[in-house]
């Protein structure tokens, strides 16, 4: 019992507040949008996907005005939403490449710290506080920077055809936000401050200040 007391205290200490951690994650998602918008520059454009724009939002405007009805609206809007998906999968997998290079690779070197992190003094380690290993980082990221989400879409828009990917897609951004909304609850609410992609991962985030 006096062991169980310890370890919680322990746990309390080094456990840094929600704000440090969010102003982190808001730091890092601002370098990554910033290298997007570089790839977006470099990337070469697809003539189709500015077509496509314009059909959606021409199909809105007149969903607005009354011009077409749901149904119309609904059969239109799932044809289109895959042919911008699909035109747009070189950005997609060129995001998450850097997604993985920054939040995996760059984390992993870094020794469980994002610029993010190591401006707000926090990092992530084993359980056991000890330096994370590749794997840890990879599970860790996978799930709480939408890797894997990201992953399932782009194969979804290759391999599942045009008549299902708007429900795969709907589905998986569905599945996304649950784990973003659970692992919210549990970093503010769980005494060690886990999310379920700590959980997961067997990591915990400290304060290193």
């Amino acid at each position: 019992m006096k062991e169980s007391k310890v370890v919680d205290a322990i746990i309390e200490e080094d456990k840094p507040f929600f704000f440090p951690r969010l102003v982190a994650y808001i730091i890092d998602t601002v370098i990554v949008f910033a290298l997007m918008l570089g790839l977006a520059f470099i990337l070469p454009a697809n003539e189709n996907h500015r077509k496509y724009m314009d059909e959606y939002e021409t199909i809105q405007a007149q969903l607005i005005d009354g011009k077409m009805n749901k149904n119309e609206f609904t059969n239109r809007y799932k044809d289109v939403v895959y042919d911008l998906d699909y035109t747009n999968t070189l950005v997609s997998l060129s995001q998450i490449v850097l997604f993985i290079l920054y939040f995996i690779v760059f984390q992993y070197y870094n020794k469980g710290q994002t610029i993010g992190k190591k401006i707000m003094g926090i990092k992530v380690v084993s359980t056991n506080g000890k330096d994370i290993t590749l794997n840890q980082i990879a599970i860790h990221s996978l799930i709480a920077n939408s890797i894997i989400i990201n992953l399932l879409l782009v194969a979804s828009v290759l391999f599942i055809g045009r008549e299902y990917y708007y429900y795969a897609s709907l589905g998986l951004q569905l599945i996304n936000y649950f784990v973003i909304i659970v692992a919210l609850l549990m970093i503010i609410f769980r005494k060690d401050g886990k999310g379920i992609h700590d959980v997961l991962a067997n990591t915990k985030v400290v304060s290193i200040k």
